[in-house]
């Protein structure tokens, strides 16, 4: 069987990202304003997402820095904080000046940084500036696929954009996995 973190987590990812796009709308209990953050009803968000995506990563916390479960609330807070905030940020900057791609490579970049400091925070191992930006750079790129010439109309209830979902979960994930476990990575 594979051991290799970057091949794990990429395909947990893709699959995370596939669940989030196939579960568009969150629950009508929720409120679409939390702690001041909008939760874009446009893109239909589902809040599930970064419960997803934690996931993700608190496997790869866990199975190869050996971190305990109260980790798993560390990467939820900072993958939370950090897709309300590329949420909102590209809201703001698609609404404000109407252009896609650039919208998305802000929300990439602020994404992956959030939830890359969070992961640095757990890892003390993994504070470099290539275990940082690697997973930074390759989540800013992964943005661009916000652009609604590659939104995806799918026959079965979803989120117009899983495979921005997909891509970037998994190959954040991915990129996570190889620099922040690069020992057995490699």
């Amino acid at each position: 069987m594979n051991q290799n973190p970057a091949i794990i987590l990429g395909i947990f990812g893709l699959i995370s990202g596939a669940l989030s796009g196939l579960i568009p709308f969150a629950p009508e209990w929720i409120p679409s304003v939390v702690g001041g953050f909008y939760i874009h009803e446009k893109m239909a968000a589902p809040l599930l997402t970064p419960v997803l995506f934690s996931l993700v990563l608190y496997y790869g916390v866990r199975r190869w820095a050996g971190k305990p479960f109260s980790a798993f609330f560390a990467v939820l807070l900072f993958v939370t904080v950090g897709w309300l905030l590329a949420l909102n940020a590209t809201d703001w900057f698609d609404t404000t000046y109407h252009v896609d791609g650039l919208a998305g490579i802000i929300g990439g970049v602020i994404g992956a940084g959030i939830v890359m400091l969070g992961v640095q925070y757990l890892l003390p191992d993994a504070r470099s500036a290539r275990a940082f930006g690697v997973p930074v750079i390759v989540g800013t790129v992964a943005g661009l696929l916000y652009n609604p010439a590659l939104v995806v109309d799918l026959p079965i209830p979803s989120s117009p954009l899983i495979v921005l979902f997909m891509l970037w979960q998994a190959s954040v994930a991915a990129a996570i996995g190889y620099c922040c476990f690069p020992k057995i990575s490699r």
